[in-house]
This record gives C-alpha cells, structure tokens and sequence, in this order.
C-alpha cells in the first residue's frame, strides 16, 4: 500500500506569512533562498520547497547549495538551472556529518545502497549520534522515520543504476525517496531524494521540488542524474589544454572519459569522436551555403577510459568564422559532452612537427603521401573541367533509379571513382502523384582517408573509424563527392535521402572504382568555388607533408 503524509508535517497543509522572508545569493547567483516561518505541529521534521528559474548550470559531484534545517521551518530555495528540468535529474538531500561530509564534499553514486527496514531502526541510519531529534524514545514518538517511510518500494534509476527506494507521497502526489549513503563501514546515513519536475506543493501553488527532512542538520543538496554523466578530460601533446597551437601540423590528442557522479572513475567502451566542420577535406571539395561538411574520427575507449588520435586542423585564415574543430561522445544518434578545441594560429604558414613513436610517424607518413595522390587526381579533373554526372531521382516509398548523364540511360546502380570528381543531383517525388518534393541528402563516406586524422590503421593508437559526411543538402541541389578509396582504405559510400522533416526515406549505395583515370564519358562541369576549395585542402596536406621531412 502506498502511504500518503498528511498531517504531521506542517508544509504540506499550513497557510504560511512570508513576513520574514530573506533573499540570499548563493553561488554565483545560481541559487536565493528565503525562510517562511510558521507554528508546526512537530519540532523534528522542516520543509524545503524550490522553483527551477531560466539558467543553465553544469551537472556536478559537488553541493549545488548547502541548508540548515530548523524546527517546523519551511524553506524555500530556487535554482537558475531550467536544462534540469528534463525529466532526468533529482534533487539529493544528504546530512553533513563533521569530520566526513562537509559543505565541499563531491557526492558519489556508487556509495549510494538500497535501504532496508533494519536502517530505519533506531540504530541504524536515523541513530541518535546522527539525529538525535528523535531520541530517545525513538519508537515512542509518531513520526520517527520508520513510521514514516517504511516500507513500500519502487525502482528508479540514478545513472542508469537501478535502486529500490522506500517511498512515500506526500499530500499533493509529490512522490518522495528514501535511499542509504554507504560513507565507509562505520558511517551510513539517509538521502532523500525527489524528481525534477512540476507539482502542485503544500500551498497549492506550482514547485519543482518539495523536501521534508530532519530537524536541526545541515543539509548539502544534490542534483543527480537518471543516466549517467560523463566527462571528457582532453590532453593535447600531453598537456591538459582544449588548444592547439597551429593549423597544419599534427598533434596526439588523447581523451580520458570520466564519469562525474562515480568519483570521476574511467569509463571504457565509451566512442570518443574527433569531428571537424567546414574544413578542407578531400571528400566534399565544393562549398555549399548553409550546409556542414564535417569529417569525423572515432575509436572506443580502454579500460582506463582513454583513446588516442593524431589530429590535424584544417582550417586557413580566410574559413576561421565557419570553421569548427571539437570533441565528444557518440550516445546513440547523437554527439553529447562536446568540448571545442580553439586552433591560436589559423594561418597556414608550416613548421617542422614530428610525432612520435617512429612507427606511427611512419604510419601517418605513408597516409599523407597517398592523401596527395588522391588530391592531385582531384585537382587534375578540376583543372581539366571534367565529371562524372548522375541524376538520381527518388520515390517517397523509398525506391530509386540512377540516371548516368554521359548516355542517358537509368541504371539501379552506378560507379564513381576515387580521387575524381563526381557531381550528383538528388530529385525527390511522391510516390503517388510524381510531383517533386522537397527533402534532403547526406553523402558520407566511411573509412576513407581524413586529411584531419593523418593515420590509416596505425600502431599504438588503435585502428579508427573514419567518416565523412555533407548534412544536408537540399535535394535538387547538385553537390561533388570525391572518394578516398585508394591502397588499404576500401571506403563506402553511401547517399543517405530524407524527406522535409528527416524522416529516413532512402539509402542508395555507390560503388567506388580506385581508377582515377578520367574516361572519354567524364562530361564538362567547371566551378571555380570547387577550384579553389581544392587548391586550399592540396596546401594543408603540402603543409602536413613537410612538417615530416
């Protein structure tokens, strides 16, 4: 049966003045405060009640505010923090025990149990050193904890590990949690928990999270997440630090993921991604407005949590206001903890920079000398006017043919080189009536090269996952892929169509030749963007290339 508290706690039913209310800031104006007096029907018990302002705060194993209880005392604490009001963050209330939990103490998850009806008794976690507002005669008084809590259950998650609370509601449905935190083998005490979210609280006003606690102690407050949070600490040629000096040359980038709420432990199995946006990379050699190219590394972390890439940065001078180079975890379809790694010089002038060991200098040799290759076949079809040219036109139901502009004909298939270029158009149309609609394209290309991640299956470091993309082009608009398929780097490329809301419709796969020969079929396409944004990725790779001999 689920038990329901009423009566004994004052915040839940009384009328309270505001006349001494008081308003404190508290870090760094995140948090105010105001305290509204009131007669209470017990002394052991206070209340806190909160509202979550517009403001963005950074998740923390540190106190978001600390809080002392008083007898029959309601509290009232707003948050500026609105991201947290997601449905997946509590807010913790643990007691402050001196000598053990003081106001700085980074709360950690794997210290938090389940609790049972034995610490609800009075030698357990409500002791009398602990809490000695409900001693002695602990059983005699009617709101002692375990007449309180004890003992329905339900499941939550607290970063993504599953607990059996003890929960009560409280009079407006607000569910309240009862857990146990595990200090050390001689110190377990209560935290008390709620969700995130919008209720109706003891005056029948809105809140976003309403406590009772234990009288007369300091209370460090939490939030916690339901999923876990994670933490990427970035080291750049072995230096903590998010920037890298100079554009063009290479640097060992390595990421430690931690998880912030189980004492910043590593994390393995964990895919770090290296993306870079609107660079100069082989694959998408004609610039597009309003639309990215982003070229992307990736690699699982170890079981110390850490990954290891060679990166070099791309951008020149004149691209550093749409240029981006970051660093972040793949969860599911998206890129979440992305930290931005600041480039100082963008100016693309060169220098001597080796890495090290010598055979992953070697590695990362090799690779550039083949990424010259594939962009001067690049460069010579620019510089010769050519192209091989396809129209693929699709259904809405997903089916599609591809036109080859050199004969004319429709084909369920089609070949495009490597180190070429491939111009395409994408039409869109309903199924039904045939009208052309509107939606979008992105080509991507997976383990090919990336001018970014000068490596190809290196030593040391550990094989990566290699990914180019354009997102998203609108269909109708013609766009130019140049695959990177060359030596041990069998690339794939695919066309990925969406309709206007990016609801998946099509996945039309190309084959790709390693001849980077231009045949008599090739038809005339001349684009001096293209022309110059090809001119500009052979003058980083040249400057890669140098920075080695």
């Amino acid at each position: 049966m689920k038990r329901e508290v009423f009566s004994l706690f004052a915040f839940i039913i009384l009328v309270l003045c505001m006349a001494h209310a008081q308003k404190i800031s508290v870090r760094a104006g995140y948090i105010t405060r105001a305290s509204l007096y009131a007669e209470a029907p017990t002394f052991r018990w206070g209340g806190v009640i909160g509202y979550i302002t517009s403001g963005n705060l950074n998740e923390s194993a540190a106190p978001l505010t600390t809080h002392s209880i008083g007898s029959g005392r309601i509290d009232l604490i707003n948050v500026s923090a609105s991201n947290l009001l997601d449905g997946r963050h509590y807010l913790a209330a643990l007691p402050q025990v001196p000598g053990a939990i003081d106001s700085n103490y980074q709360i950690n998850v794997l210290l938090i149990k389940n609790i049972t009806e034995e610490d609800l008794e009075e030698w357990g976690v409500f002791n009398a050193s602990n809490f000695p507002v409900f001693h002695p005669n602990y059983y005699q008084h009617s709101d002692n904890p375990k007449v309180t809590f004890c003992c329905y259950n339900e499941t939550i998650l607290i970063s993504q590990i599953p607990f059996q609370p003890y929960v009560i509601w409280l009079k407006q449905k607000v569910k309240y949690y009862l857990l146990k935190y595990k200090y050390n083998e001689t110190l377990s005490l209560p935290i008390f928990l709620v969700n995130l979210s919008t209720y109706t609280c003891y005056n029948s006003s809105s809140c976003n999270f309403e406590f009772m606690l234990p009288a007369k102690k300091t209370y460090n407050f939490y939030v916690l997440p339901k999923y876990p949070v994670y933490e990427i600490e970035v080291y750049i040629d072995g230096v903590e630090t998010t920037t890298i000096s100079k554009t063009g040359l290479p640097y060992n980038v390595t990421a430690i993921v931690k998880n912030v709420y189980e004492n910043y432990t590593p994390v393995s199995n964990m895919t770090v991604v290296v993306f870079e946006d609107n660079g100069n990379n082989i694959f998408s050699p004609l610039p597009l407005s309003s639309v990215t190219s982003r070229a992307m590394t990736m690699q699982v972390s170890d079981s110390e949590g850490r990954v290891q890439f060679i990166i070099a940065p791309t951008v020149t001078k004149s691209e550093a206001d749409v240029y981006s180079l970051s660093i972040g975890l793949v969860l599911g379809e998206e890129i979440a903890n992305v930290k931005t790694l600041q480039i100082t010089d963008t100016e693309l002038t060169g220098g001597k920079k080796h890495i090290s060991p010598a055979e992953l200098l070697d590695n990362s040799k090799a690779t550039v000398v083949t990424m010259i290759q594939i962009e001067d076949s690049v460069y010579y079809w620019a510089k010769q006017k050519k192209a091989n040219k396809y129209t693929v036109e699709v259904k809405t139901d997903g089916t599609y043919t591809i036109k080859n502009e050199s004969d004319g004909q429709y084909y369920s298939s089609a070949i495009i080189q490597t180190g070429a270029v491939n111009y395409i158009s994408v039409i869109l149309k309903d199924a039904n009536t045939g009208t052309q609609v509107q939606g979008y394209v992105k080509p991507e290309e997976r383990q090919g090269y990336l001018v970014m991640n000068p490596t190809y299956n290196p030593p040391v470091v550990g094989d990566k996952t290699h990914i180019h993309q354009v997102l998203y082009i609108p269909t109708g608009t013609g766009f130019v892929i140049a695959p990177t398929k060359m030596g041990s780097a069998n690339s794939e490329v695919k066309l990925y169509v969406y309709d206007s809301d990016y609801r998946p419709v099509a996945e039309i796969p190309f084959y790709v030749s390693k001849e980077t020969s231009i045949p008599g079929s090739a038809q005339f396409y001349q684009n001096d963007d293209m022309q110059a944004k090809i001119v500009k990725t052979v003058q980083v790779i040249d400057t890669l290339y140098y920075a080695y001999w």
